[in-house]
Parts: structure tokens; sequence; C-alpha cells
């Protein structure tokens, strides 16, 4: 099996394409990676800065590269022995007619080889209108204001092309119906005959197989298009049609979509869309067709050898990720590296049965997140937080926000739920109304402690049924008004195989568990996280404010059980989708060092700064909570050499609208408040400014931060690089990493700058002088880069001692931490601070640890008995790896 020993994630698009990638791989193949980890490199819609929105799955986005750029790009990789780690992703494709496979839905309707592929749920009853084309509309909700203000104003025109009539909204084209041609034809009658034919024949053709239908709309559209005679009578009905807006109304009603606005996908929803954003439609990957059509290029890549490896994307989207991921792995065989992106909570487990390597490692990135804060601190910070700024119980918050977003956003995904649960509901008798019956459920729903369970079959597993009973129990609580519906909707869940209704019922948990999915991801990640502002490091992705706090020793425990059971996982830090950059979000974790200090500078600042809160409608503006997000956000972003350049204040005012939006409180996306965000903006603005006393008190703290952070993120470093797992590393953090949430961490990196101090590195070790350089260099992060390069390249010279090796803990005190790995006569110790208020440096009675040995990072050898200075071992460099070698 390939088995990267470290990934580099690169993000590709238009602006960093495979020529931009070959530039750097000799940097990267230097720093010691083995693979690189990139973004979808199918293609996606114009201009995509992420590749997510795909429109074909069967071709290399132009975009990104041509041809003879990526084979420049992988006969670097071959010659070096580079692997590919391809993120995929199969629950979406982008919602728009530049996807072709979308273009022929819309055209075609059921008649389209692609209907079938995306998850579109059918009208429960058919449409009152005769002669319409398909029984069911897909809603098209991208219209800014309802249908008839738009008809009305003229926003909607209808125009036809060299590809036939088109029905325009400003700049967005969308086909019309093939089957409407001939109503389109009759609207002017004396203009009807010469076309008929025309028209009944392109009718008649629309319901060949997609290939050859494309071929004939070819052929006689452009005989029209070609005919200057014909291409003005078809003029004449769409300039007729365009000045009536009650026949545009008519037309649309014969589409196979519904154009409507953004307001009703709200309240109604009749495809699967990607969380809750409109213009990304899920794919049915669970149907073997759809499966065998969408993946042909990424199998003919990884059997060329161009590919070694895949990362699913949102695999919790899928209906049956099980047996998506046995399809998968029956096509790329044994060989090939999988993993999935798989965000866990506290005490969940990945799926053993599952046939993949492991997750995208954000459970790792929660284990360091909490190891890396001092635990007292934190408990004062939450305190002060309780008393100053909100006292709201964090599990109660999380409730309120997936209880609100899902009645918000969701109601369409409810009701199509309670669609499905309709039959059960007619079968099994009950006092209780739909309704009731519908609330219950989004109690259930809003109170589930993970992201999903997976019912692949009936009864649920030991571990499904634990989560459902933890959600049933926090429902209870959360909602004891709904106690009767739950009690009727608890028996679905432990229902039989041999049960009446058995299919019915696994078909609704299926659907349940692709919901409950994106409302954890909506209502926690991207709401409650942006309210809950005691220590905000700890709002992120794989992490949680309530999660516990977790010791040295308890770090071993759950090493020790990765080893076990993901050794192949990724270690992560920073990825594309995290609120913050690693360094970033240490700094303020890192606040809870000096938790005392902290607490009483945020009193100072807020009268200090109080001159600057405006208030509007009896409301203050920032808010006591997002004056107090923006300390700490300003602590963790502050560049190195602490200068408030104009590109700093532009970036954090972009992630402040951001962070404002996403909490939903005084402004939103849907519904901005531009007054409210202008005066945070203004807030930010004035504190920063240097005629304002803010900064002088500010920044003497935040140094104090920095120098610690420069410490504890070599820490970090030094545990994703050798703790269980393949350490990723995300673009650009091999220097300190104090991007903010994206598309801050999706900017360009300077990786010019990153290739000379590697040269520089490289060059100063060769004369023997590099841990004095990266002294010197340490505000450019040079220290973290020396570090990752010495690690990686013993991890390339030595895999096995990280793939299979034991994992033993030798020291965990609340101020260090150290463990061996092993394998054969070759041990590494690693060695390496923790954040306290105490201070230790000698430890005794370690065991273990006899025998000579040389510090990988300095080059110094030292005989180790039964206990270790630290003084003395990190006297050179903050942190250690010595390696010793028996004869």
């Amino acid at each position: 099996m390939y088995i990267p020993t470290a990934t580099y994630r690169i993000q590709l698009s238009h602006s960093f394409g495979f020529s931009q990638l070959s530039d750097i791989l000799p940097y990267l193949y230097e720093l010691g990676i083995s693979t690189i980890y990139a973004s979808p490199v199918t293609r996606a819609i114009p201009g995509s800065e992420h590749g997510y929105d795909v429109t074909n799955p069967l071709e290399i986005n132009p975009e990104i590269g041509t041809p003879d750029a990526w084979e420049t790009m992988t006969s670097f990789l071959r010659d070096h022995n580079m692997g590919w780690l391809q993120d995929i992703v199969p629950n979406h494709m982008a919602y728009a007619v530049d996807n072709p496979w979308i273009y022929d839905v819309l055209e075609r309707g059921r008649h389209s080889d692609f209907y079938s592929f995306f998850d579109i749920i059918p009208q429960l009853a058919p449409p009152s209108a005769i002669n319409r084309p398909a029984p069911n509309q897909i809603m098209l909700p991208f219209l800014e204001k309802e249908l008839s203000d738009c008809l009305n104003e003229g926003d909607i025109q209808l125009g036809f092309g060299e590809d036939g009539f088109f029905l325009r909204h400003k700049t967005q084209v969308y086909p019309v119906a093939i089957s409407t041609y001939n109503w389109i034809c009759a609207v002017i009658p004396e203009l009807y005959l010469p076309l008929l034919a025309w028209a009944d024949k392109t009718g008649s053709f629309s319901m060949l197989p997609w290939q050859r239908w494309i071929y004939f709309r070819k052929k006689t559209f452009n005989e029209i298009w070609n005919n200057p005679r014909l291409r003005g009578m078809v003029g004449s009905y769409c300039k007729y049609i365009n000045q009536d807006p009650h026949l545009l109304e008519e037309l649309l009603s014969f589409q196979h979509f519904e154009l409507c606005s953004l307001n009703k996908s709200f309240s109604k929803m009749n495809y699967r869309r990607f969380f809750a954003v409109n213009s990304l439609i899920c794919l049915r990957m669970e149907d073997e067709n759809v499966f065998n059509n969408w993946h042909p290029l990424l199998f003919s890549l990884y059997n060329q050898g161009l590919i070694q490896g895949f990362r699913v994307d949102h695999i919790d989207g899928l209906f049956d990720p099980a047996l998506y991921l046995r399809r998968l792995r029956a096509i790329v065989g044994a060989e090939a590296y999988i993993i999935t992106e798989k965000i866990l909570q506290e005490n969940e487990e990945t799926i053993p049965s599952w046939p993949v390597q492991g997750t995208t490692g954000y459970d790792f990135l929660s284990c360091v997140n909490q190891l890396l804060t001092e635990h007292s601190g934190k408990q004062k910070l939450l305190d002060y937080f309780r008393k100053q700024i909100s006292d709201e119980a964090y599990d109660s918050l999380v409730f309120d926000k997936k209880w609100g977003f899902l009645n918000s956003h969701l109601k369409g995904e409810l009701n199509n739920l309670m669609r499905w649960l309709s039959p059960l509901i007619s079968e099994k008798e009950t006092i209780l109304s739909p309704e009731q019956i519908k609330e219950g459920l989004a109690v259930l729903m809003a109170s589930f402690p993970i992201y999903r369970i997976y019912p692949d079959q009936l009864p649920l597993s030991e571990t499904d049924q634990h989560w459902v009973d933890k959600a049933f129990a926090k429902a209870a609580v959360n909602a004891p008004a709904s106690g009767e519906t739950l009690h009727w909707l608890r028996p679905l869940f432990k229902t039989n195989p041999e049960d009446k209704f058995a299919k019915e019922v696994l078909y609704f948990l299926r659907r349940f568990a692709q919901y409950t999915a994106p409302l954890a991801a909506k209502g926690t990640e991207d709401t409650a996280f942006y309210n809950y502002n005691v220590l905000i490091g700890h709002n992120e992705v794989g992490d949680s404010p309530a999660h516990s706090i977790i010791n040295a020793g308890e770090f071993h425990e759950l090493m020790k059980e990765r080893q076990q059971k993901a050794a192949l996982s990724l270690n992560a830090t920073s990825t594309h989708d995290t609120k913050r950059g690693e360094d970033n979000r240490l700094r303020i974790n890192l606040i809870s060092l000096f938790a005392d200090e902290w607490i009483r500078l945020t009193e100072e600042w807020k009268l200090l700064n109080g001159l600057f809160i405006s208030v509007n409608d009896n409301k203050r503006a920032p808010s006591a909570n997002d004056e107090y997000l923006i300390y700490q956000a300003l602590a963790g972003a502050i560049p190195e050499d602490r200068r408030i350049s104009m590109s700093f204040r532009k970036r954090f005012a972009a992630y402040l609208t951001k962070a404002l939006r996403e909490e939903k409180q005084d402004t939103s996306w849907e519904a901005p408040n531009e007054i409210y965000e202008k005066a945070c903006h203004h807030f930010v603005s004035q504190i920063l400014s240097p005629a304002h006393n803010f900064l002088s008190s500010f920044l003497p703290l935040v140094n104090l931060i920095i120098s610690r952070e420069r410490i504890f993120s070599l820490t970090q470093t030094l545990l994703k690089l050798t703790a269980p797992g393949i350490p990723d590393i995300y673009q650009g953090s091999g220097l300190w990493d104090l991007s903010l949430v994206d598309p801050d961490n999706r900017l360009t990196v300077d990786f010019e700058f990153r290739k000379k101090m590697m040269d520089a590195i490289v060059s100063k070790e060769k004369e023997g002088s590099v841990l004095a350089f990266v002294r010197e260099q340490e505000e450019a992060g040079a220290s973290k880069l020396f570090l990752i390069r010495k690690i990686l390249h013993f991890r390339r010279d030595h895999p096995e001692i990280f793939n299979t090796g034991e994992y033993i803990p030798v020291v965990g005190t609340v101020v260090h931490i150290g463990y061996i790995r092993a394998c054969h006569d070759l041990r590494l110790l690693i060695l390496a601070p923790l954040p306290s208020t105490t201070e230790e440096h000698l430890i005794s009675g370690v065991s273990g640890i006899q025998g000579r040995w040389e510090n990988l990072l300095t080059g110094e050898e030292l005989e180790l008995a039964d206990s270790i200075d630290t003084g003395l071992i990190f006297k050179s460099f903050p942190v250690a790896a010595l390696v010793s070698q028996n004869p």
C-alpha cells in the first residue's frame, strides 16, 4: 500500500495551477514532503478559488493547467518518488448551466440521461396545469427578488442563440424546455407554420440519448441561427413574448425548473444541496450508474500512476458512505491510500468497517489544541465570560442555534423528512398532529450530539444506538413539551428488519442522517462558534469549547489508541476549512497562560475604547460579545512584526464582516445590517489608530503571548510530525501561520520567500551555524521551517518507525511531554514543553530512556539514565528529538 510520509496541501486555482506548483516542487522535496495533497482538479465554475463547485468530473480543469504543465509536474514527482493525494467531491456538483449535466436536466427534464444522477425530490402531487413537460419542476432559487417583481421589471427575457431558446436573468442564462418550443412558435399564429416542422422534430429528438441529442441540437439549431429569415422569425417570437410578463410567466410555468427567489429556499427545497448552499446540488452516489459515470477520469489517473490516493470530501453527505467506500476500494484495489473528511466529536470514533486508512485529521487537531491550553486559565476565562458577557451554557446555545437554523433555513429539508415519515405516521396510529411530530423531529435533530449515524441496516449498530440514545436524552431536556412526540419517534430507531415497515424506516433513517450532518455544521461551526467567545481558539473545526481539556497523560492514552486504530490518518493543524491558522489559534489559546492579566486589561480596554461604541435603537455596536471577539481575534492575527499595515486592516475587516454575519445576531448574510457592521469596523479602525492608546496597552501582553507562541508552536509542530499519524502541512504554514478564516487562508502564498529561507537554512547547516541563523530569523518563522525539514527528512529515511513502530509514553507532566517512537533497534525520543504557570527542569524517575542519544536538531550527544535535565536539552533549541540506535 502507498503510505505518505508527509503530505502538503495545495489549493489549486486559476491563480495557482500546475505550472506554479511545478515551480515549488523542489522546495517541497527539500522540505521532506512525500505527497502533494491537492484540492479538486476537475473542471469547476470559471474562476473558482477552491474547485469544490465541480461542473465536469470527466475533465481536468483547464484553468489550473494544460496537459503539458501536468506532464512537467508529474515527471518531477516520478523522478523524486513523490506521490499525489487527490481530493474528490462525490457528494455534490455545481448547480449551474456551466455544468453540462445540469444544463441537460434543465433543458430535457426527466428525458435527460442525468436526471436520476441528482438528488431531486419530486413533488407529492402532479401540477394542476395540463401539458406541462414534466411532473416536477426543480427549483432554481437564485432570484434576488420575487419572480413577479422580476417579470414586471423586465429582468427576465426570452432569447435565442446557437444552443436554442433560453431565458436570461441578468448575466445568467437558462435553457428553455425543448417540449415548449411548440408553445413558443404558436404564440404568433402567422409565424407558426414555417417553424412547425422544426419544433415538432426538435421535441421528438429531445428524447434521444445525450450524445446523439447534442449532435442533433447543434446541427438543427445552427440551421436556424445561420438562416437570417428564420432567425428573424424566431427573434419576433422572443420580442413579442418579452413585451408581455403574463406570457413569460406562462412560459416559465411550463419549464422543467422553477425560477424563484432565494427566500423561497428557506421554506421549500426540492433538491438536496450541500449544507444550505443553493448553488451546490447533491448527487445520488448510491446509484451504481452515477458512481460509474462520475469517476472515470479519476480512475484513469490512478491507473496511470498519476494519483496514489484519494481524500473523500464530505463523506457524511452520502446516502450510504460505507457502500461508496467499498465500491471505491474495489476499483482502486488495496494499494491506494484513502482517507475521509470526517469530523469526529468528543468520544466519537471512526467506523472500523470502512475500507480506509483514516481521516483528514481534525481529531488530532482537537487533541493538540486542548493539550496546549492552560487548564486553570481557561476556567478563569470561562468564569469571566459567564459573568460579564453571557451565562448561557454552551450546549444550550448549540441547541438554540441548530434549532434556529433548522427553522429559518432548512424548513424545506424538514418538510422532506416529514414526507418520508408520512407513511409511517399513517401506519402507526397516533393522536399527534403532523405539526407536532415535525416539531419533535426538529428537536431531535437539533439535539443530535454528533454529525450523523450510519444506518446501513436494521437494527441499528450498537454505536449508532448509543448516539441515538444520547440524542433522545438531550431532546427531552431541551424541549420537555415534546416528550409525547419523542416517545412516538423513539421506536422507529429500534426497528428490526422483520417489522412490517422496516424498508420505509431504514430509508427514513438514512435521509435523517443526511440532514443532521449539515445541520450540525451550520448550527455549530458556522453559528455557535461565532457566538460563544470564551476562548475562540477552541471554536474550531473538529474541536469545541465543550471538549475536555486534556493533560499529557490523557494525550498519551489517545495517541496509543490512535496508533492502534488510526495510525495512517492525517495529523492536521491547519486546513482550508479551519477557522484560523494554527499559530493564530495557538496564540489565542495561550491567553489562558495570562488569564488574570488578560481579564484585568480587558476591563481597561472596555473603558478606554468605550468612546468608539455606537448606539442605535438602544443597541450598542459592537455588542459586548463582539467587542470581546475583536480583542481575541486581534491577539491571534496581529503580524509578527506588530505592524498594523493597510493590508492587515483590510484582511481583518473582511474577517470581521464574515464573523458578524456568521454570528447571525445583529447582521447576517441574508439581511446585512450595514449600520451595525460599519459601526463595528469604525470601532476597530479607531482602536488601531496610532493616535489612540489602545495598542500601547494591548501590544505588551500580545508580545508576551507571541514569545510563548513561538516556543509552543514548535511543540505543536513536533507533535504533529512524530505522533501516530501522517503529518499534513497546509500551504504556507511551514512558517508562522496567522491566517484568518477562509478566504483569508487561501490567499496567495509567498513561496519565493520560503524557498529563499529554505536555501539559507540548508546553506547555514553546511556551515554549522544553522541554529544561530534560525534564532536570528525567529520573527520570520525560520525555526519552524528548520524543525519541519529535519523531522521530515528523518521520516523519509525511517518510515517504519512511524508506520508500524511503537508509541511509548515516557514523560507526562503539566510542564513537559515526552514519548518514544521505536522500531527494532531504532528509537526516537521526543521532548517538548507545555504551557504551564509552573516551572520544572529536572524530570526524575523516567524509565526506558537509558543509553546514548544524539539530538537530531542540534547534533549534541548526551547520555541518559533515568532523569532528564530539560534546561540542558532545550538550551540550544526549544524542543528535542533524540535518536538512539542499539548496535
